[in-house]
């Protein structure tokens, strides 16, 4: 498990985002006390499938993403 601040940067997207995305639950994690919990093979895969999903859409149109 790995803070938002980590996870963050490990993602190359800024904190508030992440904790954002966490609380509309785009990316998997909880809460311990105050502080967001991430586990990255989870967030990892679930960017995966997000991704994979747009890319083929796009290509589904004709379209490169």
């Amino acid at each position: 498990m790995i803070d938002a601040t980590e996870m963050a940067a490990r993602l190359g997207i800024t904190r508030p985002t992440l904790l954002r995305w966490a609380t509309n639950n785009r990316v998997p994690g909880f809460k311990v006390g105050r502080e967001w919990k991430f586990d990255e093979a989870d967030v990892v895969r679930t960017f995966k499938v997000t991704t994979g999903n747009i890319l083929q859409q796009a290509n589904s149109r004709g379209r490169a993403a």
